[in-house]
């Protein structure tokens, strides 16, 4: 296809949201229903077992007439939905953890969207949470997720994982971060970003193999760095790609450029590579005692490592 088509619709449907996956995408409508399209294969279209290995035109989604559709984010192979009522919905592939249920089971696939229920604290204790506890109000994913609930605290479960070098952050369970308040995120698939609310501030995490957590080196992080080039910046939006990311500031736009700022200059691309950067064992679990994310009571862990 060389020049945009117009998607068939029912007449009388306006599209509010689109978003789009490595392999699918979705359409939301103002009256809050939900079409999906593209690859079916791992259940992410949400359209029920007996959809074939592709959707071809927009189909509409059934949630039972339960749920109404705010918002969708859609990962490699799994789709995230954020209800009218703040509770979240997955569908799709779980082999990285990605759907928030059944934590166990890696080779789960949904084919229809079911309600995430269970979610951590991340305080020491680690506590438990049902789904009747916490209602949300933004998400974002890719293989990992991001859920931002009404009190500006992010969860986040599932795999930051890159391929090349074997290396992969992981959390089995949605787990709350506590050491800041969140207004956005931004995930890629081997890092993170999240931007603090209070001081709108950078703050990432991931396999960093190619230099794109921006922070000068290639060394891995397991908690929240402040990006340093920076700190007297806010930040509006960010947006993170397969190697490196985009943010938005009040009057400019930067990217990183082999992981040096120039505040100045929006044509910087290129990744550092390095060779000899010691390989971990996939599916390093983040999860549990500690959670290893930055919290409140290790918030000196919320500074850029050089």
């Amino acid at each position: 296809m060389k020049s945009p088509v117009e998607l068939e619709l029912p007449p009388s449907q306006k599209v509010a949201l689109i978003a789009a996956g490595a392999r699918h995408s979705a359409l939301v409508t103002r009256d809050n229903g939900l079409y999906m399209f593209g690859l079916a294969l791992h259940g992410q279209l949400g359209l029920g077992g007996d959809c074939t290995d592709r959707a071809f035109k927009p189909e509409r989604v059934d949630l039972g007439g339960k749920h109404r559709v705010d918002q969708v984010a859609l990962g490699d192979s799994h789709s995230l939905v954020l209800t009218t009522e703040g509770y979240l919905l997955s569908t799709g592939a779980n082999d990285k953890y990605q759907l928030g249920v059944n934590p166990d089971k890696r080779s789960l696939k949904l084919f229809n969207f079911t309600k995430i229920k269970n979610f951590k604290t991340g305080e020491q204790a680690n506590k438990n949470l049902t789904d009747q506890d916490v209602k949300f109000k933004k998400i974002f994913c890719w293989n990992l997720n991001a859920a931002i609930d009404d009190m500006d605290r992010v969860y986040l479960w599932g795999i930051l994982h890159d391929k090349q070098v074997k290396q992969s952050l992981c959390i089995k369970v949605p787990e709350r971060v506590n050491s800041f308040s969140v207004s956005t995120a931004a995930i890629g698939p081997t890092m993170a970003m999240l931007v603090d609310k209070d001081s709108q501030q950078p703050c990432v995490i991931g396999v960093n193999a190619k230099g794109e957590l921006g922070l000068g080196d290639v060394e891995q992080r397991k908690t929240f760095c402040i990006l340093n080039e920076l700190r007297d910046k806010k930040i509006r939006q960010a947006a993170v790609g397969r190697a490196g990311f985009v943010i938005a500031l009040a009057d400019q736009v930067v990217e990183p450029e082999d992981n040096r700022f120039d505040l100045n200059n929006t044509l910087a691309k290129g990744t550092l590579q390095n060779p000899s950067l010691e390989e971990m064992k996939p599916e390093k679990d983040l999860s549990g005692t500690g959670s290893q994310l930055a919290h409140r009571e290790s918030a000196q862990t919320i500074i850029a490592t050089d």
